[in-house]
């Protein structure tokens, strides 16, 4: 082999119902780099969100899911004091701006529930998660 030459390596475990694929590229003897994939699910749920017309920091409310969830069976619902919905989005990459109704009207500052439905990729089951956001202007 070359001076300079690349290797690539690719290691792929199953264990435990945990899928983890691993890539090593290696500049024979100068560098060594190294990346790794799971299939775990791996999620943030923020606990407050800022929308003005300020600025485009924290204005919208959302979940950010990685890996380990169905993409394509996901919906998120936003919940009033009163248990009314006022926001659904069945796409991860889709929000609430703080709005509700066909108008987009403001909703009013104050803390919403969320109730978030997603499949595990993992063990294909249905989840549902269940929290609070606070909406500040």
């Amino acid at each position: 082999m070359a001076l300079g030459e690349n290797i690539l390596t690719w290691t792929i475990t199953n264990s435990c119902n945990t899928s983890f694929a691993e890539l090593i590229i290696n500049n024979t003897g100068q560098c060594e780099d190294e990346d790794s994939v799971s299939n775990e699910l791996l999620f943030y749920v923020p606990n407050s969100f800022t929308p003005d017309s300020f600025d485009d920091l924290n204005s919208v409310f959302q979940s950010i899911f990685t890996s380990g969830y169905d993409p394509l069976n996901f919906s998120l619902l936003i919940f009033d004091r009163w248990g009314e919905l006022v926001f659904e989005s069945y796409d991860a990459d889709i929000g609430w701006k703080g709005t509700y109704g066909t108008k987009g009207r403001l909703a009013q500052d104050g803390v919403y529930t969320w109730k978030i439905k997603y499949i595990e990729t993992l063990t294909q089951e249905e989840r549902t998660l269940l929290g609070h956001v606070v909406l500040i202007r």
